[in-house]
């Protein structure tokens, strides 16, 4: 048998971010399925253009 711990740490940063944030269950209906799938998506892009929003303001005032 593998060693959870082991287990928890070769899973990617993406994997592990995905069962924190909007666990996906199975005895979740498809439609719960599809709005947790998309709220990830909305997070993930909001993470991004935040980012991307903060490292041009820091250019801009250097």
């Amino acid at each position: 048998m593998e060693d959870p711990v082991a287990a928890e740490e070769k899973k990617s940063l993406y994997r592990k971010l995905r069962e924190n944030i909007l666990p996906v269950k199975q005895t979740d209906s498809p439609m719960i399925k599809l709005g947790k799938h998309t709220g990830f998506a909305i997070v993930l892009v909001l993470l991004t253009v935040v980012s991307a929003a903060i490292m041009i303001a820091v250019s801009f005032a250097l």
